[in-house]
């Protein structure tokens, strides 16, 4: 029984090894692209390490759909998927892209529920911090 748990505890570690680890090279080749200006390739990798749980991939994520092939010949724009990559990212502990939820909000939805959605973040937190 105790074999059993240790190999079940083992295989969990393992696992959870090899997701950062594939986090962190999808992370590392996204930036060595994103350097490149090859921004097409990179975005799938960013998603990779965005969808692993990298909020700074979640950031550029966002920043990528914001502006779309304006700054990143290749990236659609996506206003809806912006905010919600940064809403994401600031959940994540992203200041930035608490800073761009809140400012895409005001684009993407009714100015009044723009308003509604950072206040409601300041009052859940109690600072304008990330919730």
């Amino acid at each position: 029984m105790l074999n059993k748990k240790i190999a079940a505890a083992s295989a969990v570690l393992f696992l959870g090894l090899q997701v950062g680890d594939v986090t962190a090279s999808d992370m590392g080749r996204a930036m060595q692209l994103y350097q490149r200006q090859q921004y097409r390739l990179a975005l799938d990798h960013f998603l990779a390490a965005a969808q692993s749980g990298n909020p700074f991939a979640q950031e550029i994520l966002g920043f990528m759909h914001a502006f779309g092939p304006a700054l990143y010949p290749g990236v659609a724009a996506d206003s809806r998927a912006a905010l919600g990559w940064f809403d994401l990212a600031a959940r994540n502990g992203r200041p930035v892209g608490r800073y761009m939820a809140c400012a895409m909000a005001r684009r993407v939805q009714h100015a009044r529920l723009a308003q509604q959605h950072c206040f409601d973040w300041v009052a859940e937190t109690g600072h304008p911090g990330p919730r």
